[in-house]
């Protein structure tokens, strides 16, 4: 799955930093588990419901009861700036979890194959 999302790792933008799509391809292709466990809450929570997801509560749950380990260079171990990222990942790769979230235009879009308007009917 990680081998989906790939960037040219050495291409910065024009400050000379990798854009965020970069940093979280990176940051996925080291830590796949993260993915899986926002799966496996994502699965819980949406059981016998259609209701909209917030990928940021299911990133504050695997803060705290998960205390997940990553591996980055960041300070943060789960850098918020990736949520728009593992919200469409997530839908991509798990078709029952296909529109389980409510997405706002984001820069995300360009990586996967979202239509943010047709996802938030």
């Amino acid at each position: 799955m990680q081998d989906e999302f790939c960037f040219d790792q050495n291409a910065p933008d024009a400050s000379g930093r990798r854009s965020v799509a970069e940093q979280w391809t990176d940051f996925h292709a080291r830590n796949p588990h993260v993915m899986e466990y926002l799966i496996e809450m994502a699965r819980k929570v949406r059981k016998g419901t259609k209701r909209k997801l917030g990928i940021g509560m299911l990133f504050e749950v695997l803060r705290w009861q998960y205390w997940v380990e990553t591996e980055d260079e960041e300070p943060y171990k789960l850098n918020n700036n990736y949520c728009a990222y593992y919200a469409r990942a997530m839908m991509e790769s798990a078709p029952d979890l296909g529109g389980a979230f409510k997405l706002k235009a984001s820069k995300a879009d360009e990586l996967f194959n979202t239509n943010t308007e047709e996802n938030n009917e």
